[in-house]
């Protein structure tokens, strides 16, 4: 994270499961910082209420995570769609 931009505990929740999970491995090292930042824009847009929950409740809604995650993993991956 750069200095002095604070990354929230919900970002840093959503960040951890993407890559501790796997859903990664398959981006170049040197694009790690831009698509860490495409999914948190794409989790912000599109499932603010998922951040929302992992802020109030502390709670790690898994099964939503993979969801939202394989979602905006897709919106990355290049070629077929077989």
């Amino acid at each position: 994270q750069p200095q002095y931009r604070p990354v929230t505990i919900e970002d840093q929740v959503v960040t951890l499961f993407a890559v501790t999970e796997g859903y990664f491995d398959e981006v170049i090292v040197d694009e790690i910082p831009d698509a860490e930042e495409g999914l948190l824009e794409y989790i912000r847009t599109r499932h603010g209420d998922l951040l929302d929950n992992i802020k109030k409740s502390g709670d790690l809604p898994e099964e939503e995570l993979k969801d939202a995650v394989t979602a905006f993993v897709k919106t990355i991956t290049k070629g077929d769609d077989s």
